[in-house]
């Protein structure tokens, strides 16, 4: 599976993620703001992701479409409207969201228990040499 790159959907009419709060375009769904400061996190990042071409993240081409309709999302956010939210789909995202944040957890602790194991390496190998 290809992930989206910096340069992905930046056609002309295309946006990547929408502010939940303002509508404004962003090209993360994870960012803050820039024009309401808005920060999303927990439940606002699950609708922040839900308004981005990052919930489309397995399929280019669903993105590649929904890329064109997220600045007519953001307008009409933007002009007072509510997001509308599918809760199957939004229950999927959540689910996505959480999957990543635990893989990502299970990663550093890896890699702390890896780096534990090093210094201890290092701490016994300088013990021994220190001492011989």
């Amino acid at each position: 599976m290809k992930v989206i790159e910096d340069d992905d959907f930046l056609k002309e009419g295309q946006a990547r993620a929408v502010c939940t709060s303002c509508g404004d375009l962003k090209h993360q769904p994870f960012h803050r703001c820039e024009a309401c400061d808005f920060d999303p996190h927990g439940p606002d990042l699950v609708k922040a992701t839900y308004l981005s071409v990052y919930r489309f993240a397995d399929d280019r081409t669903a993105a590649e479409r929904y890329a064109f309709e997220l600045p007519a999302i953001g307008r009409s956010i933007a002009a007072g409207s509510p997001a509308l939210y599918d809760a199957d789909e939004l229950a999927r995202v959540e689910s996505w969201i959480a999957a990543s944040v635990s893989a990502g957890s299970k990663s550093v602790i890896r890699i702390v228990l890896f780096s534990a194991l090093v210094l201890a390496a290092l701490a016994a190998a300088w013990a021994i040499l220190g001492n011989g």
